[in-house]
């Protein structure tokens, strides 16, 4: 599994319809279009493995084709 850079990982997550919901402390919460909600770090750098992992759980279902 390759990693991400935040941004773009942010920006692919917006393609798919996803809504940043709020900021708490240095993690921004973000609300997918199924419902569920997802916590990453902001700022730069790369996103880890087990975002990414839960990431494509979450959507894998939710019918969605992996993004990433």
């Amino acid at each position: 599994m390759k990693y991400i850079k935040v941004r773009k990982f942010k920006q692919t997550l917006e393609s798919l319809g996803a809504l940043h919901d709020r900021t708490t402390g240095s993690h921004e919460i973000w609300k997918l279009p199924n419902g569920k909600t997802l916590s990453i770090v902001g700022g730069s750098g790369e996103v880890t493995r087990n975002v990414m992992h839960h990431v494509r759980k979450v959507f894998r279902e939710s019918g969605y084709a992996d993004p990433f």
